[in-house]
């Protein structure tokens, strides 16, 4: 340095000196700044700036008279074009269209320098960037999936500046049942998904987005495919509006399987339904179709079918049949009334819909009951009939009608002049034990009147036991004498008196009596022989009493007891008594 400011002061007066002289301090006061698109000075980081996106730096001295301004990045040139501002400073805007991943953390220098210097005055900063995801993968679901089953999907994405962000989706339905762990700039996210039978076909899809970066989304999807039991629902045809007895009824099971069917079958309120063609019944395919219905099949019909995943059951149906009114069973057919009297006589049908109208009708004449004599309700109606000559005695029918129409065979009663019962028949005894029997008849005509039967047995003695019963001649009678041969007699009354009577025989077991044990500890000589000696003296006194009891008895018969005012023996089983 010395023998440079030496050669100086030997050149102090020469042009060249004071050019090198001025040059040295003027470049040793310039200073260079960075200066963002608002105007900001920067320091060390640029950013974070978006991936793709472009950006604008001012390059300005401040002082020195430099004669280059120019933008470098690490080693190579990037802009050597500069601007002089008024005040003699330099400018170089550097603008770059488009930040790419290679960016990141790049280094940009603004230098100063004269031309072929070895010294310049520059500023750098760093390049801090946001980066978009590079990929998204479903890495799983490479299998069909069973409905209602948990299963457990992954998605996996890289590349992304902050980790990326993945959600999952069905359709336009966020899933948020997911964890998510992060590494570097990897992101898995693991799904917990339970899919039902409704996601069959649907598009599950991740999706990876970088948090700060909005309208970047990086996509992979599956198509579902969902293995579930056959969802299944049954629609019914007729031939009417609504179902007649005689209409053709079809059912078809309406089916959705994933994988297919493999049976499909009918129930009819839980019962299995097979085809029958005496019946009417047949099963074709996935439908039921019933000829001729009737009555009977009203009630709850369902379709059954299976897969591989199970067996799935439609929502019960529920049909109702209607029919034409017919007769109620068990109802009183016979009435007896005297002439001029009344009798309330009642008519019960059934018939769906039970909306019915009567007719009333005489001796198979037709002739109109007039509709004063007969009330209504519901399905039974009720005739007040009066038989006013001999004539009106005979056969009333009753007739219902609903929609479904006319009844087919009308309901017949017998009104005769009331009278006692007639006699029952065809008794016969039964389960005869030591001390019960069961008796059963037949009733006899009831005088077109409510009738009771009644039961009495005799023995030589007398009554032995009695009983009543209102609906059927059927008795079960206890407490008899073992052994004993007795006297049944069956009769039937009514208001006006009692029938006939039938009588016959009643034979009631012997008591078996139950034999001693025999010793089970041995005898002694002694022992025995006076157990012999005993034996001895009972059998003596046993034959002592029985041949007094013989001439007992002789004498007795020459002395006649006073007979009863009416003896039991008089009775022939068989024959009907007053």
């Amino acid at each position: 340095m010395l023998k440079f400011f030496g050669r100086c002061c030997a050149m102090r007066n020469s042009l060249l000196y004071l050019i090198l002289l001025s040059n040295i301090f003027i470049f040793s006061d310039s200073k260079v700044f960075i200066i963002d698109e608002n105007g900001k000075p920067l320091s060390d980081i640029v950013g974070p700036l978006n991936e793709g996106s472009p950006l604008s730096l001012l390059c300005e001295t401040n002082g020195g008279v430099p004669s280059i301004l120019t933008w470098w990045k690490d080693a190579f040139l990037l802009d050597d074009s500069f601007d002089t501002l008024p005040r003699g400073n330099l400018r170089n805007e550097l603008t770059l269209a488009y930040l790419g991943r290679g960016d990141l953390m790049s280094t940009l220098t603004c230098q100063a320098a004269l031309p072929n210097a070895t010294e310049s005055s520059e500023k750098s900063v760093s390049l801090d960037l946001n980066l978009k995801p590079l990929n998204v993968h479903i890495t799983s679901l490479q299998r069909p999936l069973s409905a209602n089953r948990r299963t457990t999907l992954k998605c996996q994405s890289s590349g992304s500046r902050p980790p990326a962000v993945l959600t999952w989706w069905i359709g336009s339905r966020q899933l948020l049942n997911a964890t998510v762990v992060t590494y570097d700039s990897t992101t898995i996210s693991k799904l917990i998904l339970v899919p039902t039978a409704d996601d069959h076909g649907r598009v599950l899809s991740c999706r990876a987005t970088n948090p700060i970066m909005n309208g970047h989304i990086l996509e992979d999807h599956r198509v579902l495919n969902i293995h579930h039991i056959p969802l299944l629902s049954v629609t019914v045809g007729a031939t009417n509006a609504f179902i007649v007895e005689g209409d053709v009824v079809y059912f078809d099971c309406n089916i959705i399987a994933n994988p297919p069917v493999t049976e499909v079958g009918w129930r009819f309120n839980e019962e299995p339904v097979y085809t029958n063609i005496n019946a009417g019944i047949k099963i074709q395919n996935s439908s039921l179709h019933i000829h001729k219905i009737s009555r009977k099949y009203s009630g709850n019909y369902s379709c059954v079918a299976a897969n591989a995943e199970g067996e799935g059951v439609s929502e019960s149906v529920a049909i109702d049949v209607h029919y034409v009114p017919f007769c109620a069973f068990h109802q009183q057919v016979s009435y007896g009334v005297p002439l001029k009297e009344s009798v309330n006589i009642k008519c019960s049908v059934e018939a769906n819909p039970p909306d019915v109208a009567f007719h009333w009708y005489l001796n198979n004449t037709f002739r109109h009951i007039p509709l004063k004599d007969f009330v209504v309700n519901g399905t039974e109606s009720i005739l007040q009939f009066t038989p006013k000559r001999e004539s009106d005695y005979g056969h009333i029918m009753c007739v219902a009608e609903n929609t479904a129409g006319l009844q087919t065979e009308a309901c017949c009663f017998r009104v005769a002049p009331a009278s006692v019962p007639n006699a029952v028949e065809d008794c016969v005894v039964m389960n005869e034990t030591i001390s019960s029997a069961i008796v059963s008849c037949i009733p006899g005509y009831d005088g077109g009147l409510p009738q009771e039967f009644h039961v009495e047995l005799y023995s030589s003695s007398g009554l032995v036991e009695s009983a009543v019963e209102k609906e059927y001649p059927l008795f079960e009678v206890h407490y008899l004498p073992s052994g004993t041969s007795l006297i049944a007699v069956v009769f039937a009354t009514n208001s006006l008196g009692r029938s006939n009577a039938v009588a016959f025989s009643v034979n009631t077991k012997a008591e078996i009596k139950p034999e001693k044990d025999k010793l089970k500890f041995p005898i002694s000589p002694v022992l025995g022989a006076l157990i012999a000696i005993i034996g001895a003296l009972v059998s003596i006194s046993v034959i002592i009493i029985l041949c007094s009891k013989h001439w007992s008895a002789r004498l007795g018969e020459e002395i006649p007891e006073t007979p009863t005012a009416w003896e039991p023996s008089d009775l022939k089983p068989g024959h009907q008594y007053m």
